[in-house]
């Protein structure tokens, strides 16, 4: 299965081009996880479109379609038309677990993916572009699951992303 996994994200290494189709993140034919792109990079910010000119605030322009991040988009920005599909795929290191990231204001409006189950380690957020505006996506990643013996579980990873919809 690692073998067919590796095999299918040969195939989206193009996506990481913005403007440039985003990872599928199809379920298998038998109907098991999801894959979304797994590799850093492999998602990043790319959508099935972009819109005109670019700002100060959309340097790379406004996508449409669907745009997908992962954690290598950490602390950027992304410009999104209304009604344009965001999906987040965060990777855990091992024995980790991000939170599930949240928008903050209801510019992003969760919404069903229908593609099934996730593989282990990955969270995941769906979202639309619902109203014009701009709000922060984050996910925090903790350092040790369960009890906490010592100062170094205290430190917590942030994911946040900027997202301004037009």
């Amino acid at each position: 299965m690692l073998t067919l996994l590796l095999v299918g994200l040969a195939g989206c290494s193009s996506a990481a081009t913005p403007g440039a189709a985003a990872g599928s993140g199809a379920a298998d034919p038998s109907g098991s996880a999801a894959s979304p792109p797994s590799t850093p990079g492999a998602g990043s910010a790319g959508g099935s479109g972009t819109g005109g000119g670019t700002d100060a605030a959309c340097p790379k322009g406004v996508q449409r379609g669907e745009v997908t991040v992962t954690e290598v988009d950490n602390h950027t920005s992304v410009c999104l038309s209304k009604g344009t599909r965001l999906d987040v795929y965060l990777h855990a290191r091992m024995d980790q677990q991000w939170s599930k990231p949240t928008p903050q204001l209801a510019v992003l409006q969760p919404t069903a993916n229908g593609r099934g189950a996730l593989a282990i380690g990955v969270t995941a957020g769906f979202f639309t572009a619902a109203s014009t505006g701009q709000t922060r996506v984050t996910a925090q990643l903790a350092p040790c699951k369960g009890p906490k013996p010592g100062p170094a579980c205290d430190a917590v990873e942030l994911f946040e992303i900027t997202v301004t919809v037009r």
